[in-house]
């Protein structure tokens, strides 16, 4: 199945779960957020390290960052803080942890404890 992103004002619709995207990374987690005109987007590297991306309507990258060091991303999410988030998992054992995500930049910023 040739894999697929399509945009349109309601919705993201992926054509699978997770599939190569540019140079053999593959997609673990993508969310529309809408208001702020925002693809957010978990991919996974060759080496399995993980970065968000976020990607305008039109396919242009927006950012590419990191997780926080010590952690690793783990899923697209939204809180009352912050709009667009991402929960963390941390490299040693530990809670999961909510980072906002600033849609123009993609910096993180803790939040708070997820569950």
């Amino acid at each position: 199945m040739k894999a697929e992103i399509r945009v349109n004002k309601k919705s993201v619709v992926c054509s699978s779960i997770g599939f190569k995207w540019r140079s053999a990374h593959v997609i673990s987690n993508a969310k529309h957020y809408e208001k702020e005109q925002l693809i957010a987007v978990i991919v996974v590297l060759d080496d399995g390290a993980k970065r968000l991306k976020g990607l305008n309507l039109d396919g242009s990258e927006r950012f590419d960052v990191d997780a926080p060091e010590g952690w690793s991303l783990y899923s697209l999410s939204s809180h009352a803080r912050s709009l667009v988030s991402v929960v963390c998992v941390p490299e040693k054992e530990g809670f999961y942890w909510q980072y906002g995500v600033q849609p123009d930049s993609g910096e993180l910023t803790p939040i708070c404890r997820s569950y």
